[in-house]
């Protein structure tokens, strides 16, 4: 999952920025005969994800993105809009009464009141509802556990097919990117730049990009502008207010509505969140039964088929494009962030 939301932050920052309002209208593109190198841009993403994907096994950018997530998540704005979703969720009657079964399941289970009974005895007096609160995020956080839980989400992601939705958003990215290689004054920089590289002969189109992508998206560049932009607050303040905004939307509150219910009333699904509940109560938690419980929640076919119509609603709507054009523009109006992704794309 951290390499999933890491490939997204590159996304992000190629939308924000990739159109470069300050290069000179009259600027060459790339396929000028005037001597602007071409570059072999075939595949260029995926080689540029595949050494992102080893960079996070090497760098320990996983802490600085894990932070990252928390300051989204401590947002006033998201809190809030998350607030008002468990409000209404929580208000619901169907889902309440299904909700009451499961507790009410856990509270009669021996093995939960044992497990209770220990706790109030290891501390008098205290408020069993927090302690119990503490308890189950303090198991939650063993690595093991949530690693189980990162692998459990990843997998709803691969079965969560968008290829039939991405059409857009895949043109708008596109675009972006042909826009960063045609800018003939950019280019004009990287024409020199990659001919010094090979040796002051001009390179063919898979030698230049060869060179591109060996110097400027080296391991220790892309660690550097990841490591400015997890720590950006306006990257995570326009991120929260964006989440906090999409939850607003109708189609997705009533789908969310809609795919929790259905979710909280199945009975195999009742059971599954019953035993994990258990286990992060317990001292010495089963770590194959923890992670089985959140694979089988996760990756259910309810789980799945609600993910694909929740995925359908967010690309589909165009509100949701223009509430992220809204948000990518306020990002990209952050002189840090401005000077960040030009030290990326440029200065190599």
């Amino acid at each position: 999952m951290v390499k999933r939301r890491a490939s997204l932050l590159l996304v992000v920052a190629v939308l924000a920025f990739g159109c470069d309002k300050r290069s000179s209208p009259g600027s060459t593109s790339s396929s000028d005969p005037k001597g602007e190198l071409k570059f072999a841009l075939d595949g260029l993403d995926t080689k540029i994800e595949r050494r992102l994907d080893g960079l996070w096994t090497t760098a320990g950018l996983d802490k600085a993105m894990d932070a990252f997530v928390e300051g989204v998540i401590a947002e006033p704005s998201l809190a809030e809009g998350g607030s008002k979703l468990f409000e209404a969720l929580g208000s619901d009657p169907k889902l309440s009464a299904e909700l009451e079964k499961v507790m009410n399941g856990l509270v009669q289970s021996p093995r939960v009141q044992q497990l209770i009974a220990t706790m109030m005895a290891a501390h008098p007096g205290e408020d069993i509802g927090k302690l119990a609160g503490d308890k189950v995020g303090q198991t939650w956080e063993l690595p093991a556990i949530s690693k189980g839980f990162e692998d459990a989400f990843q997998e709803l992601l691969g079965k969560v097919d968008v290829k039939g939705e991405l059409g857009t958003v895949s043109r708008g990215i596109e675009a972006r990117i042909t826009g960063i290689f045609s800018d003939g004054t950019r280019t004009a920089k990287w024409t020199k730049r990659i001919t010094e590289l090979n040796g002051g002969t001009r390179p063919s189109p898979d030698q230049a990009t060869q060179l591109y992508l060996d110097h400027a998206w080296s391991e220790a560049r892309m660690q550097k502008f990841l490591t400015t932009i997890l720590s950006n607050k306006t990257l995570q303040l326009e991120t929260a207010r964006f989440l906090a905004d999409l939850l607003a939307l109708s189609p997705v509150d009533a789908e969310l509505r809609h795919s929790v219910g259905e979710i909280a009333a199945d009975p195999q699904l009742q059971e599954a969140a019953s035993e994990l509940m258990i286990q992060l109560l317990d001292e010495h938690p089963d770590i194959a039964t923890v992670t089985s419980a959140q694979r089988q929640l996760l990756t259910s076919p309810l789980t799945v088929k609600a993910a694909q119509r929740l995925a359908h609603i967010v690309l589909a709507d165009p509100k949701v494009a223009e509430l992220a054009g809204t948000h990518l523009d306020k990002i990209a109006a952050d002189p840090v962030l401005r000077a960040a992704f030009d030290d990326l794309i440029d200065h190599w």
